[in-house]
């Protein structure tokens, strides 16, 4: 299960990306904890005091995306605002 990505930042965040990747090669029926762990270079413990069920990552996930998708929208309604201002 060991790859070769590095994920950055604290934490947290390493087992959000590390989950993310896990699931996407994988699927979310056979990925555990221990497989997010090892692909993070988190200690499983580490795992548990972060998120209590594969549940609260998997939503963390989610909740990381649907941000990155909001701010994405929010830019590019900000650069369409600032085009019609100077047409």
């Amino acid at each position: 299960m060991s790859g070769n990505t590095f994920y950055e930042g604290g934490k947290r965040e390493r087992l959000i990306a590390a989950a993310r990747d896990v699931i996407y090669r994988q699927g979310y029926g056979p990925t555990t904890l221990a497989h997010v762990a090892e692909a993070s270079g988190v200690p499983l413990g580490n795992v548990y005091y972060y998120f209590k069920t594969k549940d609260a990552l998997v939503e963390a996930v989610i909740e990381t995306r649907l941000e990155q998708v909001r701010s994405q929208l929010e830019a590019a309604e900000r650069r369409a605002h600032a085009a019609a201002r100077i047409a």
